[in-house]
């Protein structure tokens, strides 16, 4: 039976894991592992394609990060998605990290114990290896009864193979018995092979860093490597903890992607009618050469423009995509309204109805230039719609 790694670090994590996700997943299988846990630094970017590799290489993956925790000391914490609203709490908690609670000092995203508390439903929390609070606690000398107290708030409480930590461990695995918490293995995973650590070195030389002490292997080990290291913890125990409990926290996370399928579109109220209003009337007033005189003298649109635009139309509502375009008319509304630049590009330009909302200046049927080109043959393409702003008003818009 494989172990299960639960704590590894992609090239998403910013000067320090140097694996794509694509090549962390596909080793992990190859060495018979049935789940790879993803826990970058405090982002989740990597999430995407871990996702198709575990569906490629048969593997299951577990959504997680590391992520820096504030309290009376500053410590890290493992997180583990175990369901969709895990998930949820994770993203909530990636987002309040950069935005509401980022060191400006460090530049590290950071979130304090009493919202990782208030947002851990669905999820996993592991106290993580050498930085993580209960070795931590072990090393400043908390009693084991102290030190348990610590570990009962975590989910599973990880150590790191280090010969000099080997009471550090005992002392660790002790406490954790005491309370029925399962402590695990971590390898906190920066390249894919043992010959890979010189590339982490080069990284570290480069951003004027050395480690003066010893340091864990940072490779992807296998079972029996990581048995090996392990080994003072006695055979059965190191069993339990390399492999028995590795499985267990992995057994309890369900398979949920990272993303939902389906198309989540946008919703804005009354959308449907506003969009119909506004390109009817702007087809009446428009002085294109899409019109006619009529036996009256009036110049009403022609019967090409009135049919392309009911066509279009027909294809955007029915398609859920009204909202879409009328949150573009008023960007761009907006921008004209404040004396800002403003352009589009791209295959938008093809649409009648785009025009007549003022979001491109282009008149598709001046050109013969069909809503197909934008929408597809069936009309049901998502509409990409780029709107360009200088550069200073960019935020303003968003």
């Amino acid at each position: 039976m494989a172990r299960v790694e639960l704590h590894t670090h992609t090239k998403m994590s910013a000067m320090d894991g140097l694996i794509s996700p694509t090549d962390l997943v596909r080793h992990a299988a190859e060495l018979g592992h049935k789940a790879v846990a993803i826990t970058d630094h405090g982002v989740v970017q990597a999430f995407p394609e871990a996702c198709q590799a575990g569906k490629a290489f048969g593997i299951k993956i577990l959504y997680g990060l590391e992520l820096m925790v504030e309290s009376e000391d500053v410590f890290t914490v493992l997180l583990i998605a175990k369901n969709a609203r895990g998930l949820k709490n994770l993203y909530a908690l990636v987002s309040l990290s950069h935005t509401a609670y980022f060191d400006e000092l460090t530049k590290e995203p950071r979130i304090p114990q009493r919202v990782l508390s208030a947002h851990r439903e669905g999820l996993l929390l592991g106290s993580a290896g050498v930085d993580g609070e209960c070795e931590r606690a072990a090393v400043a000398g908390y009693t084991e009864e102290e030190l348990a107290s610590v570990a009962d708030y975590y989910d599973f409480v990880g150590i790191r193979p280090l010969d000099d930590l080997k009471k550090i461990h005992a002392k660790i695995v002790s406490a954790c018995e005491s309370i029925g918490k399962p402590v695990v293995a971590l390898g906190n995973v920066q390249v894919l092979r043992p010959e890979d650590a010189i590339l982490q070195a080069v990284l570290r030389r480069g951003m004027r860093e050395s480690y003066t002490k010893k340091q864990p292997p940072l490779h992807l080990m296998t079972t029996d490597e990581m048995l090996a290291v392990l080994s003072y913890l006695g055979e059965e125990k190191a069993f339990e903890v390399v492999v028995a409990n590795t499985n267990r926290i992995a057994d309890m996370v369900e398979e949920i992607p990272p993303i939902p399928e389906g198309l989540f579109l946008p919703q804005l109220d009354n959308a449907e009618e506003e969009l119909v209003r506004c390109c009817n009337f702007r087809l009446q007033i428009l002085n294109t050469c899409n019109r006619h005189v009529d036996a009256s003298g009036n110049r009403e649109p022609s019967d090409a423009a009135k049919s392309r635009l009911d066509a279009e139309l027909d294809s955007i509502i029915r398609n859920g995509y009204a909202a879409v375009y009328m949150i573009a008319r008023r960007l761009v509304m907006e921008a004209l309204g404040d004396d800002r630049c403003v352009s589009t590009r791209g295959s938008i330009g093809s649409s009648f109805v785009a025009y007549l909302l003022g979001i491109t200046d282009v008149d598709p049927l001046e050109y013969d230039i069909p809503f197909e080109a934008f929408a597809g043959l069936d009309g049901s393409k998502p509409p990409d719609i780029s709107l360009l702003f200088d550069r200073e008003y960019q935020a303003v818009m968003h």
